[in-house]
């Protein structure tokens, strides 16, 4: 990638260069103002003043201006482009003001008299620089220079001349009376300073004829000169009114133009605290002074702004696929709800800015990892309503709650948190952000009105990656895919290649390594209706490939086991399909070719189950189709048992169990019974059996896990006391950690069938201290 081609995130908020740039149709008025520039012929100089706030495109105009006059150079005016707001300090402005001007002037070889008029320049700005200190100095040096005198008067009254003594003395006392009176009294000083200044000009440095001189050389210039000053509204106070002054005293000079942007109301109110603000009008009076002409930037329609920002809006969102219905569904909540918070342009340029900024970060991988409206909405939000924004994270409950998880009784307490949080908007926008809020969170609607949203819209919205569903909700806040999550991009991989069987199990292994499969079999239960019918077969076996490898989700808060996560997948998938026969083909087919036991098993045991309870309406595939899987799995199984992979499998008390229900009952008792006649086949049995689960006490953090054997299973195929003579024969030196753990579970379970007591496991017991 070019990166220099890239756009930057913060480009939105720079002015345009060109009018090609101008969306906002503020052209006609740049070039009217660049020709009267141009077709000035007056002997005098012309101050001209362009008004506008700022992030109104004042500088955007100007630049515009400018494009034409450049675009017209036979005929323009010499162009002096001076951002006051670059040089720091009022003596830096000063210079680097003349500066530009004697520079500019100097460049132009074709003018008669260029170089004298260059150094007449620079020498009036050393008179002129050297007066202005003086005023200012002199001021303030006055009575300094008094008390000195006295100093010096007072050292000499110590003379032992009697005359010098009384002479000296009366001095110093006058001298130190002039000075307090002058420290004291400024009006007084400023009096004296600027008598001592008039004389210092009248006497030394003949300033005037300088003067002369200069507006002569001006006067036989072909072309005038454009001095354009912009930024002034972001001086400081100071800086601003030297800016004032530097005008002012070279607004006389004939071929002269200068272009003035600034903030009017801001300009007046600063000149008008120098003058002691003692009338509002005065500060306007003195800008009169000095402006010949001023302009106010043309007002841009509203409905320019809008569609400014939605082209902007576009532009970013370029390279991202957004549906038909999303962008519907964007012009409706951009239209109804967001428009009021973008006024002028730099409502505009702050927005696209931090949108711009956010959008990269969420799509790291080129995929956005969220929705684009509600991501444009939240934004907004952020933007405008950053105390609103900083609440929702901690009402998250309450805006992503399911139907079930809101009753009326919470009700009250629900619309009580979401009230609190819109008291946090800005004024008058109370009304507006609970109009956001409902349009991100549809579920609140049932909290202030009767609308219900249902479970079944949740695939729906973690398709869309909608802030609404509480798996995507953090995102918009983190501005990146949690940790241990599941991204978009890797969701999309996933449904790219479901026709690519090995890419499938690759990525599947992949994710189980990331200690991850189970959320990724979670997140792709919202698309188990989006695979396609054409790939369920290479999908669905895939599937059943890594389902030995299913991981245990001990002491996690996932609601469905990996497996139950699988299967609702596969089903729903061929669910697609509505003619159960050819269900029937498509799964039979995907068990042939698995290398998979479990999940396969799972599967026909789940539609066995449902053939018992002659639900058809549940039925994945026809009565044929059924028979078929279970044999198909039986012979899996056998396969398993005779290569010795079944001892290892961590389903092998549920495959043995299918086993004996499907095949022939004794099998499975006589394959354990020879497992049981091995050092390592007895070891594996007694770890296949160990049963893990987890609970957490009250006030706890960590979940306590626990072991308990199934002993109830294990006794179907052999006896206890099979085992225990077969435990006899083990060398307990030799054993690891893991296989100890589930000797001692046998033994306590076996002790606490010998004791009449339950030990079967769906009799759960948790109380390990009466084991």
């Amino acid at each position: 990638m070019n990166i220099q081609n890239k756009s930057h995130p913060f480009s939105a908020d720079r002015p345009i260069k060109t009018r090609a740039e101008d969306e906002l149709g503020r052209y006609e008025f740049a070039h009217s103002l660049a020709e009267a520039i141009r077709l000035w012929k007056g002997e005098d100089s012309l101050v001209i003043g362009l008004f506008g706030q700022w992030g109104q495109g004042k500088t955007s105009v100007k630049n515009m201006i400018l494009e034409h006059l450049h675009d017209h150079k036979e005929f323009a005016p010499y162009i002096i482009e001076f951002n006051p707001w670059q040089w720091s300090g009022q003596s830096q402005i000063a210079s680097a003001f003349f500066d530009e001007i004697s520079t500019t002037l100097g460049r132009n070889n074709s003018e008669k008299n260029a170089a004298e008029r260059a150094a007449k320049w620079r020498q009036w700005a050393i008179l002129l620089n050297i007066c202005q200190q003086t005023t200012g100095s002199l001021k303030r040096v006055i009575p300094y220079i008094l008390w000195f005198l006295a100093i010096t008067c007072g050292v000499t009254g110590f003379i032992n001349y009697p005359i010098v003594r009384y002479i000296s003395r009366g001095l110093a006392s006058i001298f130190a009376l002039l000075g307090g009176i002058l420290q004291c009294s400024s009006g007084l000083a400023e009096a004296v300073a600027k008598y001592l200044e008039e004389k210092c000009r009248w006497g030394a440095k003949k300033l005037e004829v300088v003067h002369d001189e200069l507006w002569t050389l001006m006067n036989e210039q072909s072309k005038p000169v454009l001095v354009v000053l912009d930024d002034i509204d972001r001086l400081l106070p100071d800086e601003i009114r030297l800016v004032f002054q530097l005008v002012k005293s070279n607004a006389d000079f004939p071929n002269m133009i200068y272009l003035l942007l600034f903030q009017r109301d801001y300009v007046e109110n600063v000149m008008e605290q120098a003058m002691g603000g003692k009338e509002i009008i005065r500060g306007r009076d003195f800008l009169e002074k000095i402006i010949n002409v001023g302009f106010d930037l043309p007002l841009i329609e509203h409905v320019k702004i809008i569609q400014f920002l939605s082209r902007q809006i576009n532009k970013v969102f370029q390279n991202i696929d957004i549906t038909e219905e999303e962008t519907h569904r964007m012009g409706n909540i951009f239209i109804g709800e967001l428009r009021c918070y973008f006024i002028n342009l730099r409502d505009v340029k702050r927005f696209l800015g931090s949108l711009e900024f956010h959008l990269n970060l969420l799509r790291p991988q080129g995929i956005l990892e969220v929705n684009s409206t509600d991501l444009i909405a939240i934004e907004t939000l952020r933007v405008f309503e950053p105390g609103v924004y900083s609440a929702l994270p901690g009402i998250k409950s309450y805006l992503t709650a399911s139907r079930e998880g809101i009753n009326e009784s919470g009700k009250s307490e629900a619309k009580a948190a979401i009230d609190s949080v819109l008291a946090k908007s800005s004024k008058g926008k109370q009304e507006q952000v609970r109009l956001i809020l409902k349009a991100l969170f549809p579920r609140i609607q049932s909290i202030y009105g009767n609308i219900v949203f249902g479970n079944d819209w949740e695939d729906d919205w973690y398709r869309d990656r909608r802030i609404c569903h509480q798996d995507i909700f953090n995102r918009y806040f983190l501005f990146r895919v949690a940790s241990g999550d599941v991204s978009q991009a890797d969701i999309e991989r996933i449904m790219n290649n479901s026709g690519n069987r090995d890419v499938l199990v690759a990525e599947f292994r992949s994710f189980k390594k990331q200690e991850i499969f189970t959320v990724l079999l979670d997140r792709l239960e919202a698309y188990k209706q989006k695979i396609s019918l054409n790939y369920a077969v290479p999908f669905i076996t895939a599937l059943y490939d890594v389902g030995d490898e299913l991981p245990d989700e001990i002491g996690t808060s996932v609601l469905l086991s990996p497996e139950l996560h699988a299967i609702r997948i596969v089903y729903w998938c061929l669910k697609q399909e509505p003619d159960e026969k050819k269900r029937g083909k498509l799964l039979v087919e995907a068990t042939k070719q698995t290398t998979g036991i479990f999940l396969p098993t799972f599967d026909a045991h789940s539609e066995d189950r449902k053939r018992a309870k002659q639900d058809r309406d549940e039925f994945l595939v026809d009565e044929e189709s059924s028979e078929i899987l279970k044999t198909l799995c039986v012979e899996k199984i056998r396969q398993a048992a005779g290569d010795g992979s079944l001892a290892t499998n961590r389903r092998l008390h549920y495959l043995l169990s299918k086993w004996g229900e499907w095949g022939r009952a004794d099998e499975p008792c006589e394959w354990l019974g020879k497992r049981l006649e091995t050092r390592q086949g007895l070891l594996a049995v007694l770890l296949a059996f160990v049963h893990r689960s987890a609970s957490r006490t009250e006030g706890a953090y960590i979940d306590k896990i626990h072991c308990k054997f199934d002993l109830k299973s294990l006794e179907e195929f052999v006896s206890a006391d099979t085992v225990t003579a077969a435990i006899g024969h083990l060398k307990g030196q030799d054993l690891t950690d893991e296989q100890r753990e589930a000797i001692g579970c046998f033994k306590k379970a076996k002790a606490r069938k010998q004791a009449g007591k339950p030990y079967a496991l769906d009799q759960i017991w948790h109380d390990d201290k009466e084991d």
